[in-house]
């Protein structure tokens, strides 16, 4: 077996325009999710005023990720908190709460929506070191905390015969993660992960989602923000709580 989890990330040569950056690779931009909007998030997750631990755009995306793709339907206010980390968030008011919030929720809706009506579109959002190359790592290391939300309900696909189509993900987690071992795979498998990742990293994504399609009893549903819940009494201290209300669907 061999572990990648304590090696040096893998990068990715990504485009250096905002766009490609954020895109990870050449895709059209994400169907509801403006390049502004995510640019404004990056910036607000890089902040000063939100809690440790919070994620930040790669995680975060790998985490939205494995939440629409797996096998059980994670409700909003199980993993919105995950977000932050050790603390909630310091808003300055209730319009950035409400532009962040929304960033996140489009995020989650166009990966849903991508995977169901057109896969061939679907790309990680992943991050860019100084010299614009982008990790995998911290991307995956997000979806791992996605399947930490249901690991029992993953154990069928980590455990079993088709672990294959999880590795190029999985070869990023840390050795131990979820008490088990490493992802088992010969070098040679594990080594055309890593050299052809740019490819293989939206495939496995693919692939984990028609396995739990083909497996589960219910479709990811789209989120919409309410507005008219997001609390008005929002102040630059993480001792305030932000309430917010997500209703599925239609938000009726």
């Amino acid at each position: 077996m061999v572990d990648f989890s304590e090696a040096d990330d893998v990068y990715v040569p990504i485009p250096t325009s905002l766009a490609g950056f954020f895109l990870g690779m050449t895709n059209d931009p994400p169907l509801d999710v403006s390049v502004d909007s995510l640019t404004k998030l990056e910036q607000f997750l890089t902040s000063d005023r939100v809690p440790d631990g919070c994620f930040r755009l790669p995680e975060l995306d790998g985490f939205l990720t494995g939440v629409v793709v797996g096998p059980k339907p994670i409700p909003y206010e199980v993993w919105l908190p995950y977000v932050w980390g050790d603390g909630e968030p310091e808003f300055v008011d209730k319009d950035e709460a409400r532009q962040i919030l929304s960033t996140i929720i489009d995020r989650h809706n166009d990966i849903i929506s991508v995977l169901e009506n057109a896969p061939e579109r679907y790309e990680p959002l992943l991050g860019r070191d100084r010299e614009g190359w982008g990790s995998a790592r911290d991307w995956s290391r997000g979806f791992l905390e996605a399947v930490r939300l249901a690991p029992a309900c993953w154990a069928q696909l980590l455990d079993g015969e088709d672990q294959h189509l999880i590795l190029p993900i999985a070869i990023h987690w840390p050795q131990g993660a979820l008490g088990r071992p490493g992802m088992s795979a010969e070098p040679e498998v594990v080594c055309a992960a890593v050299s052809q990742l740019s490819t293989l990293l939206p495939a496995c994504v693919l692939e984990v989602h028609a396995y739990w399609t083909a497996c589960r009893s219910f479709e990811p549903t789209e989120l919409t923000l309410d507005d008219t819940s997001v609390s008005s009494n929002i102040h630059q201290t993480s001792e305030d709580d932000v309430e917010v209300a997500i209703n599925e669907g239609t938000g009726e």
